[in-house]
Parts: structure tokens; C-alpha cells; sequence
């Protein structure tokens, strides 16, 4: 177990303890290391409870990742005061359950939000558009619900990977400012084959062409989408398949 006792190591700059099969609960006292704590790493552990609000405390942090691990409960608001983190704040692979905090979004410079395999339910807070330097934001394999907000067409300049599939109560289109062929190269992966949206959801033409020219000369690329319109394949070797209900197919280009 992690010993409440480090709380009193007021020096602590890293406090870096992934894969070592650690079980119990997340000391409150972690929490005082506010003043020069900059990395708290407990991923991949055997740690069961809720996340002490006191975390919130830990202000100097640029990273604090508490993935893989089997931590219940709700994320506390408090998380919101981490206004110094910039690599990343992971939860995913846990049992997290109630909403997001919109709180989460003053902090301004976080590239890597991960919230995927929880049981968070709710909307998707509009107020994540305000994190102009998210490269990550992965949300897959929850229950939330509503639609994609539009303020998330703000990352477009950022963002890197958007996670959205089995989330069966999303609904309504994504933001097509996301997939502006302008900005192709931070695009490229921002709806990938792993990044499939709910049937609920309609896509962009542009997305569902980067989707596909994500794997030239392959086979087939499937996507669980919801798809309207036409598409216009650029001339790579390939055949999308987008399965929701009936399947469109387009034939082999040469």
C-alpha cells in the first residue's frame, strides 16, 4: 500500500510508482506535496477506493496519472485547480462513474485528457473547447450521452486523437471544423479507424475520407459510423466499409 507517511516528504519532486501491484486506497495526505510535487505516476496498480479531492491540492504538477487501476467513485471538481499540468491527466481503465467536471477546462495547458473505459454519464461539457492545447482528448467505452458539443471545433489547430466509439447514447453530428482538409496533418488521426463513432452519430465527409486514408493499400477499413452523404476517395488503393445497419461499400480503386 502506498504509506500516508510520503505526504510528509515536502521536498518530493516525483513520486513514480507504476506496475508494482500496489493495492488499497490513494492517500489524502498525498495532497500536501502540493509545493514541489511535479509528477505523480500511480498507473497500472491494484489501487481500489475514490481520488481524494486533496489531489486537487497538487498545484506544481505537470502530469498526474492514476490509469489502470480500480478506482471508483466520482471525479472530484477539485482536479480543476491543476492549473499547472501540461503532459497529462489520465484516468482511463478505471470504474469512474458520475459526470465530467466542466471544471477540467481551466486547465489551459493540458495536451493529454484521458477519461475512456469508466462509467462516466452525462453530456460531453461544452467547456472542453477552451483546452486549446489538447493534443489527446479520449472519452471512448462510457455512457455519456447528448451531443458532441460544437465549442469542441475550437481544437481544431490541436488536436491529435479524439476518442468518441461505444457511447451508444452520443447523438447528433460531429463538428466538421475538426476535418477541414486545411488542417490535415493534425486531423489525420483525429477520427481513426479506433476512433469509430456510435451509429447515433453522422460524420463529415472529410473524416470518413481520413479515416480511410489512414491505411492505403489495405483491404478494407471499417468504421462503425452513421454515414450521409457523397464521398470523394482520394486515389489510394483501398475499400471503406461503414457498418451501421446496411453497409455501404465502395469498390477498389486503382
Amino acid at each position: 500500500t502506498l504509506p500516508s507517511e510520503l505526504g510528509q516528504m515536502d521536498s518530493l519532486e516525483w513520486l513514480f510508482v507504476p506496475r508494482n501491484g500496489i493495492n488499497g486506497t490513494i492517500p489524502t495526505e498525498l495532497g500536501l506535496l502540493h509545493q514541489n510535487l511535479s509528477v505523480l505516476s500511480l498507473l497500472e496498480n491494484n489501487l481500489t477506493g475514490t481520488l481524494p479531492s486533496q489531489l486537487g491540492e497538487l498545484t506544481s504538477s505537470t502530469a498526474v496519472s492514476v490509469h489502470n487501476n480500480q478506482l471508483t467513485g466520482t471525479l472530484p471538481s477539485e482536479f480543476g485547480q491543476l492549473t499547472s499540468l501540461t503532459m497529462g491527466l489520465t484516468f482511463h481503465n478505471n470504474q469512474l462513474t458520475g459526470t465530467l467536471p466542466t471544471e477540467l477546462s481551466s486547465i489551459l495547458s493540458l495536451q493529454n485528457l484521458q477519461f475512456q473505459n469508466n462509467r462516466f454519464i452525462g453530456q460531453i461539457p461544452s467547456e472542453f473547447g477552451l483546452l486549446y492545447s489538447l493534443s489527446w482528448l479520449e472519452m471512448a467505452n462510457n455512457s455519456l450521452s447528448g451531443i458532441v458539443p460544437q465549442e469542441l471545433s475550437a481544437l481544431q489547430q490541436s488536436l491529435h486523437t479524439l476518442t468518441l466509439q461505444d457511447n451508444p447514447l452520443l447523438s447528433g453530428s460531429l463538428p466538421d471544423a475538426l476535418c477541414q482538409p486545411m488542417e490535415l496533418a493534425p486531423a489525420i488521426s483525429c477520427f481513426s479507424v479506433k476512433a469509430a463513432m456510435a451509429c447515433p452519430l453522422t460524420v463529415p465527409t472529410f473524416c470518413v475520407v481520413v479515416a480511410a486514408a489512414l491505411e492505403p493499400m489495405e483491404q478494407t477499413a471499417q468504421s462503425d459510423l452513421h454515414y450521409y452523404g457523397t464521398i470523394h476517395l482520394p486515389l489510394f488503393q483501398m475499400k471503406l466499409s461503414i457498418q451501421c445497419g446496411t453497409k455501404l461499400k465502395l469498390p477498389m480503386l486503382a
